[in-house]
């Protein structure tokens, strides 16, 4: 049921204007349990959005509560959330977000394009621009005041060997690149992207600046020392777009040191589309209110973990890859470290001062890799650290332990997935730890000697598995250790093809944990469990699997599968991750009972003219591998799918299921 009309002022953005590209931060205004049991769905408007580089998923669309959007290209867009409860009742909201050209906001000398000394072709830089040919970076520093934007050409190479002096103020600066781009990686980096070579101090401290974009250049430090950026006062709404930082002590970081009486706190951070790689201690040491960090890839920290965020207050980490925490020492680091402030810098009137907890956040379509015993914390930064953290989704995420460069010296994955915290919810996961390691734990809840012990938390429709032969050891797919307070676990499915005694679906230890219609080892068969590749490893049902379709205890908070299907497609909810679908013959293909594709062949934009509305659309190629899905939309953009013959199925509100042939042709 809908309630009829589209009502305005239920979505909170960070700001509806400014220069492209123009970062924003959404928020659904909601109740706490209106925050893990609604069901928000998100299209920005903007088709021009490419797919995420990372899963090649649509940037135009988004799911829950806490979201962003990168608007790079200028225009008025129309953003629309659909927000349904699990009585079944819907309401629609929309906001305004104006881009504005960054050719007119920076006309003329207020762009200033760098080309290498004795480079004087400036042929493709904006017109009116301010002209430099220059080695030294630091002679160009000076122009980097409010209003400007400073293009170092592709191309080009650059050295520094101390840190660079740039002016404090609050923006909008942008440092970026100009030039055809040759080559472009799928997040869009460019191979010919302008490369700064940094030998000896720190690229730009980002101290006492605001509203800073750094954007489409490279920073190399083969020796894994000095910094890249860093900072710890005075900073915020930074934007970090198709970066590459290779090497250095830590490639993204900084940290806080602020005035708590100067409201100065760091907030509104902004990490898209970007590689760090190669570091000597952690790849990205983080932290923020309204921390936005998508679509980017953390790997190969030498040292300490991957990507360790300590405190994310409305954030959201979404499609990101994360492997490869202390390759190069036996200290058994995280892949992803997820913690927040302590009690005592929350209580302090110092300059340690942080206003808020690590809380109402979400982390979701992430891919998380190789990395020591326990790969996954969500949780205080250890055993003696009073951090509270509270209302936080987990969910659509992957973590398979042979993903991403992996160290000889620290211990094997044992403890995937690690949460501590109340108002938690973790869903429609899949955990491979098939790889490596002999004890293991799929999801753990844990409280520690000081933080409050953990409460309501919810964990639904996971799937957990690990092809070994366990010589004995004991394997838990969810574990509860300690005395916590009301936890509930359904529907999760934990296959350990090796038959052991000591295989346990739930081993649970609290007296206040409610759990059912968990599946261990019974009759389950996967699509393609054992692909060599763990990116293209399917954890789809088979339809022998008889013991988790329609066996699955009534949720209805959980609204969708990992693949954004609608939960429940058939008699009953299915168990594990993944709704089971029919498969579609090719002989159904061209059968469009409601609606149909145009134009076909089409170049880039499809339409799909139905009476009914359409609930969720999928893109096969013609192995029947599944490319991409879609939900509540009649119109897509292919424009980035190589040219060649699709199949594309749809399924409307009414149930019926249609499917058509397309053929892309650029």
């Amino acid at each position: 049921m809908m309630i009829p009309g589209v009502l305005k002022g239920q979505i909170v953005a960070s700001r509806v204007e400014g220069v492209a590209p123009l970062l924003v931060h959404f928020e659904a205004t909601c109740s706490a349990d209106q925050f893990h049991h609604s069901l928000f769905r998100w299209n920005f408007g903007d088709e021009m959005s490419p797919l995420w580089g990372t899963d090649m998923k649509n940037q135009v669309f988004a799911e829950g509560p806490v979201t962003a959007h990168l608007f790079e290209q200028p225009g008025f867009y129309e953003v629309t959330l659909v927000k349904k409860n699990d009585d079944g009742w819907a309401s629609f909201y929309t906001i305004e977000i104006y881009a504005y050209d960054p050719d007119i906001a920076h006309e003329g000398n207020l762009t200033v394009c760098i080309n290498p000394a004795n480079d004087t072709d400036f042929s493709e830089s904006p017109s009116g621009s301010l002209h430099i040919s220059t080695d030294s970076i630091k002679n160009i520093t000076q122009y980097a005041t409010p209003g400007h934007r400073i293009l170092f050409k592709r191309g080009g190479v650059w050295s520094i060997s101390s840190t660079l002096n740039w002016p404090q103020n609050s923006g909008p600066v942008v440092i970026g690149a100009y030039g055809t781009g040759v080559n472009p990686d799928p997040m869009g980096i460019y191979e010919n992207n302008p490369q700064i070579i940094v030998n000896g101090g720190n690229f730009l401290p980002m101290d006492f600046k605001q509203n800073w974009t750094i954007m489409d250049i490279t920073l190399l430090n083969p020796s894994q020392q000095n910094g890249s950026f860093g900072g710890a006062e005075s900073f915020h709404h930074w934007l970090f777009l198709r970066v590459k930082v290779d090497g250095f002590d830590v490639p993204i970081g900084w940290s806080t040191w602020n005035d708590p009486q100067g409201n100065t706190h760091v907030d509104h951070m902004g990490i898209i589309s970007c590689v760090f790689e190669n570091a000597a201690v952690n790849v990205g040491y983080i932290g923020s209110e309204r921390l936005m960090v998508m679509g980017s890839i953390f790997r190969n920290a030498n040292e300490s973990h991957v990507l360790r965020v300590w405190q994310c207050y409305k954030g959201v980490l979404a499609h990101n890859q994360i492997s490869g925490s202390s390759l190069n020492t036996n200290t058994g680091r995280h892949a992803l470290k997820f913690h927040g402030p302590s009690e005592t810098q929350i209580a302090t009137t110092e300059w340690s001062h942080l206003n808020k907890r690590t809380q109402y956040s979400v982390i979701s379509d992430n891919v998380f890799g190789t990395s020591g015993p326990w790969p996954v914390m969500v949780a205080p930064q250890d055993d003696w650290s009073d951090e509270r953290l509270s209302h936080i989704i987990f969910e659509r995420n992957q973590y398979f332990s042979d993903f991403g460069n992996t160290s000889t010296l620290s211990l094997q994955p044992s403890v995937i997935c690690s949460f501590n915290g109340t108002n938690l919810t973790i869903r429609n996961n899949i955990i491979d730890a098939s790889a490596y390691g002999a004890y293991f734990t799929g999801i753990l809840v844990k409280k520690n000697t000081v933080a409050p012990a953990p409460e309501n938390v919810e964990i639904y429709h996971n799937t957990i598995y690990k092809y070994a032969d366990p010589n004995g050891q004991i394997w838990n797919g969810i574990e509860v250790l300690d005395t916590c307070g009301a936890i509930t676990i359904r529907n999760n499915l934990v296959e350990f093809p090796y038959v052991c005694a000591g295989h346990f679906s739930v081993h649970n230890l609290s007296p206040n944990t409610e759990y059912s219609n968990n599946v261990l080892n019974s009759t389950i068969t996967f699509e393609d469990p054992d692909n060599a590749d763990p990116l293209q490893r399917s954890f789809r049902l088979h339809q022998n699997s008889l013991s988790a379709i329609d066996m699955g205890y009534v949720v209805p908070s959980v609204h969708l599968d990992f693949d954004g299907n609608s939960r429940p497609l058939g008699n009953g909810y299915d168990i594990g991750a993944f709704e089971f679908i029919p498969p579609v013959s090719i002989e159904n293909f061209n059968r469009t009972d409601n609606g149909i594709l145009f134009p076909n062949p089409t170049s880039g934009m499809v339409y799909i003219k139905s009476e009914v509305s359409i609930q969720d659309l999928k893109i096969f190629d013609m192995t029947g591998k599944l490319m991409n899905q879609f939900t509540d939309t009649h119109q897509i953009n292919l424009t980035q799918y190589p040219s060649g013959l699709y199949f594309v199925t749809w399924r409307t509100a009414d149930g019926t299921i249609s499917a058509q042939k397309l053929v892309i042709s650029h």
